[in-house]
């Protein structure tokens, strides 16, 4: 890595997904040894590094597309003021 590379500065990428998934995909990163950063950056220069998705997406079923375009609120989505109360939920 060159001293030109290491003094980019980074960016915030912030995704909102079922607190269940995010779980699921945190135990599966790190039985491959990755955080989910890594992971996601491995995704982002494989799409650049083909120009493509490293997968085949496909239209979601009637449900999901429904669910997708519900508001937050009507997701269930919880808010919270503590990173702390996120760690106690994962523990529920």
């Amino acid at each position: 890595m060159s001293i030109e590379t290491m003094n980019q500065q980074t960016t915030v990428f912030q995704v909102r997904m079922h607190p269940q998934e995010k779980q699921e995909m945190f135990a599966l990163f790190g039985a491959m040894g990755l955080k989910p950063s890594q992971a996601f950056k491995m995704f982002v220069s494989e799409v650049k590094r083909t120009g493509k998705m490293p997968f085949t997406p496909s239209l979601p079923n009637e449900k999901t597309a429904k669910f997708l375009n519900l508001s937050d609120e009507q997701k269930g989505y919880e808010r919270v003021t503590k990173a702390s109360d996120l760690i106690i939920d994962l523990d529920d």
